[in-house]
């Protein structure tokens, strides 16, 4: 398959997959099971990655930011972008509220520490906070409290599998690159700042680790973005996207597994 197909191909999977993730069980697992083996297969030359981004000397530039993002494709369904990261750059621990995710290291090297949140655990934290704090002043009840599993660690490079993610497993992560610079394209649905019924406004939300409960079972608590990490955003320079076709497509499967 050509570079040319391959990322519109991809998308539309995408699309097939998450605009009918709450119609049929089994035709959403096998949905989604195709799109993982496109991502598996997913290179930096489908997209075109500048090599720029590989040299040192592009991070070295005075103000230069420790992340960039190339956006390639957003709707109120999926969103698909690349994310860089500079050489010992972290981005830092955030969430994924009500959404499904994959990514997959289409350049370099990253570290993947991961989580699975909790819900009982952090209804139960999150209550006993409220109470135990009602009347103080220094108690934000707008600020987020998680109760999660921390997953084993995972070291992925263009040769591994894509990661995968859902609404409570595997929801969390923190990624760091390691010897080097590093890549990964991300396919998110549904987008941030898009309204779930079910779950009402998201946004991404970093956290730190404020207290570990048992082994591996964590108390997070929502911070601001921090001080040391920012990102600019680069054009797309991959191959063009046919969109009609894309949307097209997915319509008339929607029609046809009704």
């Amino acid at each position: 398959m050509t570079a040319n197909a391959f990322i519109n191909v991809l998308i539309k999977q995408s699309l097939r997959t998450f605009r009918m993730v709450n119609c049929n069980p089994e035709l959403f697992t096998t949905n989604l099971q195709n799109l993982k083996h496109l991502m598996d297969n997913l290179t930096s030359e489908h997209v075109n990655l500048d090599h720029k981004f590989q040299i040192e000397e592009t991070w070295n530039r005075p103000g230069k930011a420790p992340m960039t993002y190339i956006q390639i494709y957003n709707d109120r369904t999926i969103n698909v972008g690349i994310f860089i990261l500079k050489p010992g750059m972290k981005l830092p621990l955030h969430d994924h509220p009500y959404m499904y995710g994959l990514l997959k290291v289409i350049c370099g090297k990253a570290k993947i520490e991961n989580y699975s949140i909790e819900p009982k655990l952090t209804e139960r934290i999150t209550q006993t906070a409220s109470s135990s704090s009602s009347g103080s002043d220094d108690y934000d009840l707008n600020r987020k409290e998680l109760v999660a599993k921390r997953n084993p660690d995972i070291v992925a490079d263009h040769t591994s599998e894509c990661c995968v993610l859902r609404p409570l497993e595997r929801n969390l992560h923190e990624i760091e690159s390691i010897d080097g610079a590093c890549a990964f394209l991300d396919v998110l649905s549904p987008p941030y700042d898009v309204y779930v019924p079910e779950y009402g406004p998201r946004k991404c939300s970093y956290y730190s680790l404020f207290q570990e409960l048992e082994p591996d079972i964590f108390h997070l608590l929502e911070i601001g973005s921090p001080h040391w990490f920012w990102s600019d955003e680069a054009p797309y320079k991959g191959p063009k996207l046919h969109i009609e076709n894309i949307e097209s497509d997915t319509e008339i499967a929607e029609q046809s597994s009704k």
